[in-house]
């Protein structure tokens, strides 16, 4: 199939949600959620998708556009199935800023996370290290606000 062809609207779009993306997971949350990627996504194989992704990474110069258009790919190749993502080699994947992070989101097991929390008065917080729980959650160490 040949490369997927985006129309100037979907293009804006995409660049749309990229230009204002500070991390990886607002970036795949959005990008995964976006019409045109979820029919990426159902229309090409991840071969296709990551070979579009590192072709649009290829051009001179490198506009928004492009690069939107190649996390765009790189997320819908995330979508596909499992069984198709798990035989993809590792130099496959496009060679882009968060590409390792969407990766980590998309299984689920983001590498880096930060959270802030604003309380006022005298909390009781308390750190402890938890195994992982029968429902198969990570192991490491929570913050327990109250009780």
């Amino acid at each position: 199939m040949p490369d997927p062809t985006l129309t100037p609207a979907q293009l804006t779009e995409l660049s749309d949600i990229c230009i204002v993306a500070n991390t990886p997971a607002y970036l795949f949350k959005h990008l995964s959620s976006n019409g045109t990627v979820q029919a990426l996504a159902h229309q090409h194989t991840v071969t296709e998708l990551l070979t579009y992704a590192r072709n649009s990474l290829l051009l001179d110069p490198l506009t928004l556009d492009h690069a939107s258009a190649a996390y765009a790919c790189l997320v819908a190749a995330t979508l596909r199935p499992f069984d198709e993502l798990k035989v993809v080699p590792e130099d496959a994947w496009p060679k882009m800023r968060w590409t390792k992070e969407l990766r980590e989101v998309a299984r689920g097991t983001p590498s880096t996370t930060s959270s802030v929390l604003v309380v006022s008065g005298k909390p009781n917080i308390t750190v402890v290290n938890a195994p992982q729980g029968p429902s198969g959650d990570q192991a490491g160490t929570r913050i327990v606000i109250g009780g």
